[in-house]
């Protein structure tokens, strides 16, 4: 029988009211955008982090190393019966499986809608409730009594024939419960029943053909009734279709076409073969899609009211005329925003990088509203709002896509706004930090196909001013700008204004000076301008609508929760945030909102800050919090932050009393003494390493030479470096060169700390992948005369070293002037430490030349 005999057969069974859908992970999969849980296998691997994150350990000897160890050689029947054994042992069987699928959130319905719509029992071997959620029916597990009634009829529900999650004892998830099904003679009779009566139609269905229960199913089928007429089908691509390996089988394989992305499509088709009338968009939702008239309506600046000031009441008073560069040009004078908006570019594709808050959302929305002016059809999406649709049918988008903050996605979410640019048939413009342009991902070659890069430049002085006086003018908060004017003495403070939201968020906390009287000097870091405006805008809501300090103490919360998840979300972890209720005005759930940016579509709620430096502020400021205070109860610090929160988190170590210091110490100590996470550990000396100490911690000098662990070894070894103790500098570095392994671990953690790899950095391994951003900021620091720089050259030279004999990679010219620099300073100094470093940079421009020797006009300098 071809395939088109297949689909009639399918038909006809369908309109005897004889079919029965067969959903497995893949849907599941689908449904929620590839989150780990969704299938049998990551849901291990989601477990047995879990288990390492909750310091759950697992029986017998290293029994979570063992089990890493089953599920890294695909033996998932082993690891998941050692992950069972021990959640149950521990009594967190229940609250892991609850933990894990009620976050599990359903982000795409469209092929469980189409799968509806062909008005069959739907039976499914996932624990989760998606398909019940997105359809409106209950759950019925091999353990109810309604069961058997979800056989006949959808209205009944959807049929767990391994369980759900909402009963965590009717769960099939290792060998004694299979065991258990496969010998529950009722199970098994209404199973073959059901089989020989109808027809089974397979979606999403893989892995999930070998396990005891459906296997052996069909392996009973296969004996005694192959070539019996009975016939049933499993959806797959056309490359499994064309399988000549496979073996007969009364199963039939049909393909859906060549990828996943073709299988929505054949539903429809298959659908209304059905007599089902359904018409599913495909498209991007235009809602999300702004024009010119919806950016005037955007707000510009931060602001307490939610409602203003927009595009439309302050464009283009306060649009600073930022500098870019064209990084894709061998001439790098500077250009204006003036200059890009002069330009017709509708037909170029462009990427707008720089740092946080530089203003790379205000310069694009600048550019939409120009390129409307000359009639050039342009839309502007966020990239999370793109990453929320499915990459088919986008034939329909006729217009050059404006795709805003790539830099905040998740992986996940990220490969799918790859795909989905990729099939655009018009040029797109994208914005992202300049440091995760730099790196490796999967829309590296999506970025680098741009025509122009253009690299927004930090504000000058000029720019400063004459956005402190358009806004006093314009706002009329003439106070503001006398306090701004008088902090700018402060070199510190006068620094931040550079960059154009801390300017911003500097103008708000003087114009809200006289309700905030303990304001009397102005903020020297990052961390304090942050936590300034947050303590402020606390205030002004509190005295506004007159809250509690229960209330001020329950929004601060809410905001960290929503951080945490949005964070872990990014991370990998499947997560999802309190359900949003429409409250009154004057509530404290209205007052998290001010700082947030949610879209209801569908009841869907999306959630995301209003600049994503609010998430890292906040995660820096409870991860100190909860360090710096006098609590005895446990804290947990697995979950690593990358460079982005920890530079607030040193700026908020910074600020800390002798005593907060002397608490955050314990805290930190305790936790590496007691723990038996290695990651926390690790994570617990890393810090104890920026905290500002007179001299260095004991504890620092005990782990360098007593931890084997050799992530331990080098957090130590770092945190005593900046510390000053130049003898365990000296023993590290030498560790360094004569040890490949520690070398290796070296840059490896680098590239994950600095963010060119996501990963995990007491597993990943470098692999010769691009080292970018690594490398920008080891050759930044190393120019620096900061204290903490100059600390680190040593171990920064080391490491650049490392990189480029292993990379092979030419060295640049503004990298080779920095480098002669150092080596003319220190060659001639009768410190050991600066010749020891003079040797090092030897060596590195020895790769350069490739020669062997040193570069010209120096003699290399040996010690």
């Amino acid at each position: 029988m071809t395939q088109l005999g297949f689909i009639e057969h399918i038909v006809r069974a369908k309109k005897k009211n004889k079919l029965i859908i067969l959903c497995g992970a893949g849907v599941s999969i689908a449904a929620t955008k590839n989150a780990t849980c969704a299938s049998w296998a990551g849901l291990i691997q989601y477990g047995l982090d879990w288990c390492a994150a909750n310091n759950i350990i697992l029986q017998g000897e290293n029994g979570l190393q063992r089990a890493r160890h089953d599920f890294k050689d695909k033996d998932y029947i082993s690891a998941a019966d050692k992950l069972h054994r021990g959640l149950l042992a521990s009594g967190e069987w229940t609250r892991f499986i609850g933990d894990t699928f009620k976050n599990l959130t359903l982000i795409d319905s469209q092929l469980i809608k189409i799968i509806k719509s062909l008005d069959t029992p739907i039976i499914t071997t996932n624990y989760d409730t998606l398909i019940e959620s997105a359809i409106g029916v209950p759950s019925q597990t091999w353990k109810y009594p309604l069961f058997q009634q979800c056989m006949k009829d959808i209205k009944y529900g959807v049929g767990h024939i391994h369980g759900v999650w909402t009963d965590s004892d009717s769960i099939i998830f290792n060998s004694s419960s299979y065991d258990t099904i496969t010998a529950n003679t009722m199970m098994q009779t209404l199973e073959r029943s059901i089989s020989l009566s109808h027809t089974l139609l397979l979606i999403g269905v893989g892995d999930g053909l070998g396990d005891p229960n459906v296997g052996g199913l069909l392996n009973f089928l296969n004996q005694h009734f192959f070539d019996k007429g009975i016939l049933h089908y499993q959806l797959v691509t056309k490359q499994e279709a064309e399988d000549s390996t496979q073996k007969a089988s009364i199963l039939k394989k049909i393909s859906y076409g060549e990828t996943y992305n073709d299988l929505l499509p054949f539903m429809q088709k298959l659908s209304e073969s059905c007599g089902c009338d359904i018409k599913i968009d495909l498209s991007i939702d235009s809602c999300k899609l702004l024009n010119a008239a919806d950016i005037l309506r955007t707000p510009l600046l931060p602001s307490f009211d939610k409602q203003g000031p927009t595009f439309e009441q302050l464009w283009p008073d306060l649009l600073i005329d930022v500098a870019v560069k064209n990084l894709k040009s061998f001439n790098l004078n500077l250009l204006y925003a003036s200059d890009l908006t002069d330009q017709d570019l509708s037909s170029k594709t462009i990427a707008v990088i720089g740092p946080p808050g530089s203003g790379k959302s205000t310069l694009l929305h600048r550019m939409v509203l120009e390129e409307d002016a000359r009639n050039n059809k342009i839309k502007f999406i966020s990239a999370h709002d793109l990453a929320t649709f499915s990459p088919t049918n986008l034939t329909s988008i006729d217009e050059t896509l404006v795709i805003d903050g790539l830099d905040e996605l998740g992986v996940s979410s990220l490969e799918t706004v790859a795909l989905i640019i990729e099939s655009l048939k018009k040029p797109y413009w994208i914005s992202c930090r300049k440091d995760f342009y730099s790196k490796k991902s999967s829309v590296k070659k999506i970025l680098n196909a741009a025509s122009y890069v253009f690299e927004v430049q930090p504000l000058t002085d000029e720019q400063v001013f004459d956005f402190i006086n358009q806004f006093s003018q314009k706002t009329g908060c003439f106070d503001a700008q006398k306090i701004i004017i008088a902090w700018l003495n402060n070199n510190e403070f006068n620094k931040l204004l550079h960059t154009p939201l801390n300017l911003i968020l500097a103008l708000f906390i003087a114009s809200g000076h006289s309700c905030d009287s303990d304001i009397d000097q102005p903020p020297n870091t990052k961390f304090e301008l942050y936590d300034m405006f947050y303590n402020h805008f606390l205030r002004y809501e509190g005295k506004r609508i007159k809250l509690s300090p229960k209330d001020i103490y329950w929004i601060n919360n809410r905001h960290i929760s929503i951080a945490k998840n949005i964070y872990k979300s990014r991370q990998g972890y499947k997560v999802s945030i309190q359900q949003h209720r429409e409250l009154k005005v004057n509530s404290k759930e209205s007052v998290v909102d001010i700082l947030l940016n949610k879209k209801n579509k569908n009841g869907k709620i999306s959630i995301q800050f209003w600049h994503e430096t609010y998430m890292e502020y906040l995660l820096s400021r409870d991860f100190v919090d909860t360090l710096k205070s006098k609590s005895r109860k446990k804290i947990s610090i697995s979950l690593a932050f990358n460079d982005d929160v920890n530079s607030f988190i040193r700026e908020a170590f910074s600020h800390l009393s002798d005593e907060q210091r002397k608490e955050t110490l314990k805290h930190l100590s305790t936790i590496y003494l007691e723990s038996n996470n290695c990651r926390e550990a690790e994570h617990a000396l890393y810090y104890i390493g920026r905290l500002q100490m007179d001299t260095c911690p004991d504890i620092l000098k005990q782990a360098f030479h007593n931890d084997k662990n050799i992530l331990s070894h080098r957090a130590a070894a770092l945190g005593a470096i900046l510390h000053g103790e130049i003898d365990i500098e000296t023993e590290f570095m030498k560790e360094l060169e004569q040890s490949a392994e520690l070398d290796l671990i070296n840059r490896s953690v680098q590239l994950i700390y600095f963010g060119d790899v996501r990963g995990d950095l007491h597993e990943f391994k470098d692999n010769g992948c691009s080292w970018a951003r690594t490398r920008d900021i080891l050759f930044t620091r190393i120019a620096d005369e900061n204290r903490r720089s100059i600390q680190l050259r040593w171990w920064d030279l080391q490491t650049l070293r490392s990189f480029f004999k292993h990379r092979k990679d030419h060295i640049q010219i503004y990298e080779k002037n920095i480098l002669c620099k150092l080596v003319e300073e220190y060659s001639h100094s009768s410190n050991i430490r600066d010749l020891q470093m003079a040797h090092v940079v030897s060596e590195i421009l020895k790769f350069h030349y490739h020669l062997g020797e040193a570069y010209p006009g120096h003699q290399d300098v040996y010690l």
